[in-house]
């Protein structure tokens, strides 16, 4: 038994763990006014309606209602706290101010602002720049 078959990344494995975390890093999140695909995105972060989360790969949507939406102050950190921890690697929205956008990317996730449209008409746009 050599020094490499006691590493636990041998064989290739590391290069799957990394091919995995960063599939899961290209989720592209939407501020959204609604459910599903023919919503329309909503141009508030912090406050937008639901957050939808979309495997590029897959086009599997997660819809979840923003937990922050009717806070009283700081909707935008704690909604881009609330997205760092959802393996997203692009957020997509309107406005995003410069608290909640430092948040975001310190996690880095990307924020692509000044969005709008309905969300299967962006997503289809930034689909094939994640995933090539």
């Amino acid at each position: 038994m050599g020094k490499h078959a006691e590493h636990p990344f041998h064989g290739g494995h590391l290069h799957n763990e990394e091919e995995i975390s960063r599939r899961t890093k290209e989720k592209i999140c939407f501020t959204s006014q609604g459910k599903d695909f023919s919503s329309e995105l909503d141009p508030k972060f912090g406050r937008a309606s639901y957050i939808l989360i979309i495997d590029p790969h897959t086009s599997q949507i997660e819809a979840v209602e923003n937990p922050n939406r009717e806070a009283v102050q700081g909707a935008g950190i704690q909604t881009a706290q609330f997205i760092s921890e959802k393996e997203v690697g692009i957020v997509v929205t309107g406005r995003c101010g410069p608290n909640a956008k430092k948040v975001l990317e310190s996690s880095g996730i990307r924020v692509v602002e000044g969005a709008s449209g309905q969300i299967d008409d962006l997503f289809e746009k930034l689909k094939n720049e994640v995933i090539g």
